[in-house]
């Protein structure tokens, strides 16, 4: 898919995983949707659930490919990942300013699941506002 257009997701994650990804410098699931959406050269932007906080956005520098390490799940594809923008944003913080949730009183619900917002990639606007809010905040929750 030669000049695809890149895309934003939000990946949701439990804490395990996300000290993984860390780790690891990759991402790891057993999700159709998220293999079939998620291409190299996407911005994924990580939810750690429980936290109420985005961690961390990442590149995804590979296609999907067989896990390479073990992981904390059981999982089926990997892709590699590499950091754009460090920190934390709180999602209280930064609901207010994120198109994708204005509609919504409940904001966890966009939230749910691996491939966050329904299954859909965020816009470039809602992605920016979540890096200004980790810019603010440096140091992550974990």
């Amino acid at each position: 898919m030669t000049g695809a257009k890149k895309r934003n997701w939000i990946l949701s994650v439990t804490p395990t995983v996300w000290r993984a990804i860390e780790k690891k410098g990759a991402y790891a699931t057993k999700s159709v949707p998220e293999t079939s959406s998620v291409r190299k050269n996407d911005t994924i932007i990580f939810y750690v659930r429980g936290t109420s906080k985005f961690n961390c956005a990442y590149k995804a520098k590979s296609k999907w490919h067989e896990p390479s390490a073990r992981w904390p799940v059981k999982v089926t594809d990997e892709i590699d990942v590499s950091i754009i923008q460090s920190g934390t944003a709180s999602i209280r913080s930064a609901a207010p300013l994120l198109k994708f949730a204005k509609r919504s009183r409940w904001i966890g619900l966009h939230l749910h699941g691996g491939l966050a917002n329904y299954g859909r990639p965020i816009s470039n606007r809602d992605r920016d506002a979540i890096f200004r809010h980790m810019g603010k905040n440096p140091r992550l929750f974990l």
